[in-house]
């Protein structure tokens, strides 16, 4: 169901209106609403909306309100934070019928006046209430007020100022929207239609009518102070809260600095990208499958590729020879940033490597598992890095595979992988431990390439259970370098694998960090662009990934049909 609301003055009169389409079966439901601001109006269509639907019945909302859902959010899981707003009664009788509804209930943010056919139905029917001749607001819905100015409950305000020191919450859920375009806007108000209130209970009530009294002047005045300096708290805190609700109570597992670097002027990316990859960080973009799931797609699946079009797909999975190439160039130029700085600011000088990259200025494309390692196999990470044996000696043919070789030299492997904001340890382990280097019980098919090489002789350094690095055989897990679509990087990303493991030094790893933030954002944009640009030119046939030989030969890649399964090519993020 879509609801909207629509505010009209005529004759020097406010004529509110509320409407909501009832898409499944295709009716129109609108009714006059008694005298309130658009915000109100919104909430009533809300309410109403959820007694068009039995409580055992699944039930979708979608507004174009973003600050009505947050107050619903609220009124749902703190109700103390609302009790004094302006609408409190109308919250209340929401966070009532939410309750006791049995099937799942699902509240939404539209884009209002952007083409969306429900939510232009909606519009129509709030416009037809707005009308002289609409009918009147049905039994049941909660006039206007309910708050501080509607006669709240009496609560003496010695017993109401210790709760003003509480605390937000970091756990406390709230809908995905469409993430602040800066991170000033996370500490703004975003409720201009009413006035904020801070978490605490009602204050003493007061008709409409009645003169306010001295005592009541002054501590209305110190109650906006102490919300207005709440609002006002620095924007870093509240990203970091938000962060926190993402990845759960571990905040030290995110690099807050390089995971916000691209909203700083100093990254130098530009604005729709900043605004997309706050969209793909809170789940907001408009992929295939919201599409669909509000009937403006046939399907679910990407117009390029056919695949299931989740939000990331664009920048992980997409087959479409144009942005499958994209993604491979993204991930090439990615590691060899890491490279390059472990050339420039790293421990090189003694160290040899081997990347299997593409051909960059830090190193050109080999197998990382060649054949004088002693294995036969045709797994190839993306970066090998002979410790103990320089680059020269590599160049000039000289492999280390004397016994007292074996012995000086230490071999460390890294995956570079380009994954989602909010399953790095999902595609740590699938993706890259079960692959390479799985841990007990083995199928039959399956070999610990870590295993196999201390088996011959070789010194390989490793993550352990714990994550962190040595040579020991317990040291049996790859090391990671994940960055997230949306340009998220661990805090472990940075202290393991930049410092320990490539010898960066703080400054240095925060730096590579930053790049790295920077480079994934402007690329993710220009994928999403140039998806955008390839749907509108019309449907394409799909196309087969780019082979194992490398990137290169994404350019003269057959067009054919793939099935779904298809393998990626070695080397993708």
């Amino acid at each position: 169901m879509y609801t909207d609301a629509s505010l009209q003055k005529r004759d020097g009169r406010r004529h509110l209106g509320c409407g909501v389409f009832d898409a499944p079966n295709s009716r129109e439901h609108f009714f006059r609403a008694q005298d309130g601001n658009v915000l109100y109006g919104e909430l009533l269509a809300i309410c109403f909306a959820l007694s068009l639907r039995a409580a055992a019945e699944p039930l979708y909302v979608l507004s174009d309100s973003l600050v009505g859902l947050l107050l619903i959010n609220k009124a749902v899981f703190d109700p103390a934070s609302v009790s004094t707003h302006a609408h409190a009664g109308v919250l209340r009788e929401i966070a009532a019928r939410l309750r006791a509804r049995t099937a799942p209930t699902t509240l939404g943010k539209v884009r209002g006046h952007a083409g969306v056919a429900g939510n232009e139905s909606a519009d129509a029917c709030a416009n037809k209430g707005a009308a002289d001749d609409a009918p009147p607001t049905p039994d049941g819905l909660p006039p206007p007020g309910g708050g501080a100015r509607g006669g709240g409950p009496r609560v003496c305000f010695a017993d109401a100022a210790p709760q003003l020191q509480r605390q937000h919450d970091p756990d406390e859920p709230e809908p995905p929207d469409d993430g602040p375009d800066d991170l000033a806007e996370a500490a703004t108000p975003m409720d201009t239609d009413a006035p904020a209130a801070p978490d605490q209970p009602a204050s003493p009530g007061r008709g409409e009518g009645e003169p306010q009294t001295f005592y009541d002047d002054i501590r209305s005045r110190v109650l906006r102070g102490l919300v207005r300096r709440r609002a006002l708290r620095p924007a870093v805190k509240e990203t970091a809260l938000r962060l926190q609700r993402l990845f759960g109570p571990g905040l030290n597992r995110v690099a807050l600095k390089p995971s916000s670097y691209f909203l700083s002027s100093a990254a130098k990316v530009t604005t729709y990208a900043r605004t997309l990859c706050l969209k793909l960080r809170y789940n907001a973009t408009f992929a295939g499958w919201k599409r669909h799931k509000c009937h403006q797609a046939a399907s679910p699946n990407c117009e390029l590729c056919g695949a299931f079009d989740h939000d990331f797909h664009t920048v992980a999975d997409c087959t479409h020879p144009m942005i499958n190439r994209m993604n491979i160039i993204t991930h090439n130029e990615g590691g060899q940033k890491v490279l390059t700085a472990f050339r420039n600011q790293g421990q090189q000088g003694n160290s040899a490597v081997i990347a299997n990259l593409g051909n960059g200025d830090a190193a050109a494309h080999e197998h990382t598992l060649p054949a004088w390692l002693g294995l036969a196999s045709r797994k190839s990470p993306d970066i090998l890095i002979i410790k103990g044996w320089t680059q020269q000696q590599l160049d000039a043919g000289k492999f280390p595979t004397s016994p007292a070789s074996k012995k000086k030299v230490t071999l460390l492997f890294i995956e570079y992988k380009r994954c989602s904001d909010f399953k790095f340890d999902e595609i740590a382990r699938q993706q890259v431990w079960e692959y390479y280097t799985p841990q007990p019980p083995l199928n039959r098919d399956q070999t610990n390439l870590f295993h196999q090489l201390r088996a011959l002789g070789w010194t390989v350094q490793g993550l352990n259970a714990d994550g962190k690095l040595g040579t020991t055989p317990a040291h049996d897990r790859m090391l990671t370098l994940l960055v997230g679509h949306a340009g998220f990087i661990l805090q472990s990303t940075v202290d393991t694998c930049f410092q320990t493991a490539l010898g960066l030094s703080r400054a240095a790893a925060n730096k590579l960090a930053c790049a790295l933030n920077a480079h994934q954002v402007a690329s993710a944009s220009k994928a999403f662009s140039a998806a955008a640009r390839l749907k509108r030119l019309g449907p394409s046939p799909a196309a087969a990934t780019p082979s194992e030989a490398g990137p290169s030969s994404a350019a003269t890649a057959p067009r054919a049909t793939i099935p779904r399964t298809a393998q990626r090519p070695a080397g993708v993020g």
